[in-house]
């Protein structure tokens, strides 16, 4: 059966860069197959000797109490102690895939960069932030990003439609799934209104939404949000009177490179990894002071608050940066299902919110401090593959930012205001 795909208008002319990608995924990325995937490349027969005996060593089997936690995760490629793909040759190509076959590849090495979503009768496709030439492909569109119908709508099996029925009617907000998602990527979008402004409009939807119980409710949260779609004067300046304690913004200045930071100490990250430059980059550009009192569970840091100013000046003087982080924000969206997002009976959106604007923090936090003193859209390119290399696929990292949110009081919109605006 043929399955109507949606998709983000740069998912046509999306190719992978192979040789040419600068930032391959086959490195510091665990890779995980399923039973049949293991089983496969064990039982595979090759006269190849070394090969042969990378198949034997390939696999680490994921412990049982685990195996539950990845879903249909069986087993994971073992890494080089480089960070690299066994299989990965030196010029960057799978050698895999070139001695046995396409099909021989796991399956998310067949899907990667693109991540797909089931959702009321159509499957939604985009590429993900983690691979550099979708950013390539952000930044192609000034004008924002479109959905269209995928031409090549393929084989993909679709969830049941009674699965479906059942889960609108544990959750009626499903219901409007597609009006939702347009309203939010509308408001996204709104350029009428400052970036951080279209985000703060968003939680005003997210925080009626999540406490919508019925269609009714439900339907009533979007008529009310449909002027949001315009420009309203007053609405601009209540805004811009939102409410700034500079101390307690600052505190939040430095989460980016904290739960960046974060990510680079559990992964093991070796010195001579892009990610540690960068790390290193732009702790110098702050002339970044911190360190951590395990005994009393104590961070701290001094920083340069002129170089912050300077690289925030800089950041929003380029021409290229304002579109390019809607287009982000709205990839996000996307990629995250948002408001709505398949997994559970009762959707927290108001968590899925907080997300958003925990990894909206991150991407334009950590490009503004690495981009000062630089200007070209490359130098952006290489910043956010990382950002979205590192921070978008790891779920750990924002349930630590939550946490924190938590702790410090900084999960309302209030909050949300500072987070998004410094």
């Amino acid at each position: 059966m043929k399955v109507k795909q949606i998709v983000p208008d740069y998912f046509p002319e999306f190719k992978c860069l192979a040789d040419k990608c600068n930032y391959t995924c086959c490195y510091y990325w665990e890779i995980f197959v399923t039973k049949s995937e293991y089983t496969k490349m064990k039982n595979f027969r090759t006269k190849d000797k070394e090969l042969k005996k990378m198949f034997e060593n390939l696999c680490t089997r994921i412990k049982e109490e685990e195996y539950t936690k990845e879903k249909n995760a069986y087993a994971k490629l073992k890494l080089k102690e480089n960070g690299y793909c066994p299989f990965l040759t030196e010029d960057k190509m799978c050698g895999m895939q070139q001695k046995c076959g396409y099909n021989m590849l796991a399956d998310v090495c067949k899907r990667f960069p693109r991540v797909s979503h089931a959702a009321p009768n159509q499957t939604e496709i985009v590429c993900s932030l983690a691979c550099e030439q979708t950013v390539n492909l952000l930044l192609e569109r000034p004008n924002g990003l479109r959905l269209i119908r995928n031409g090549k709508d393929g084989e993909y099996k679709p969830v049941d439609q009674s699965v479906w029925q059942l889960r609108m009617e544990k959750d009626p907000r499903w219901c409007y799934y597609s009006e939702l998602q347009a309203l939010c990527i509308g408001i996204l979008q709104n350029r009428k209104y400052s970036l951080a402004h279209r985000l703060l409009l968003l939680g005003f939807v997210a925080r009626d939404l999540d406490k919508a119980q019925t269609k009714e409710e439900t339907w009533n949260v979007i008529t009310k949000a449909l002027p949001l779609l315009q420009y309203d004067e007053k609405m601009a300046e209540s805004l811009k009177k939102m409410p700034l304690n500079i101390n307690e913004a600052f505190k939040l200045v430095l989460l980016p490179i904290l739960w960046f930071q974060g990510v680079i100490e559990k992964k093991n990250f070796k010195k001579d990894a892009y990610q540690v430059k960068v790390l290193e980059e732009i702790k110098q550009k702050l002339c970044l002071e911190d360190e951590f009192d395990n005994e009393n569970d104590f961070y701290s840091a001094d920083f340069s608050l002129d170089n912050y100013f300077k690289a925030k000046e800089h950041f929003e003087s380029l021409a290229y940066t304002d579109y390019l982080m809607e287009n982000i924000l709205v990839q996000l969206l996307l990629q995250k299902q948002f408001p709505l997002k398949a997994g559970s009976e009762r959707i927290e959106i108001w968590k899925n919110y907080l997300e958003l604007c925990c990894e909206y923090n991150v991407f334009k936090g950590l490009s503004m401090m690495y981009m000062l003193g630089r200007e070209s859209k490359e130098d952006m390119v290489h910043i956010t593959t990382i950002c979205g290399r590192t921070i978008v696929h790891n779920a750990k990292v924002l349930e630590t930012a939550m946490v924190y949110l938590e702790q410090v009081n900084q999960d309302n919109l209030g909050a949300i205001a500072q987070l998004i605006q410094i």
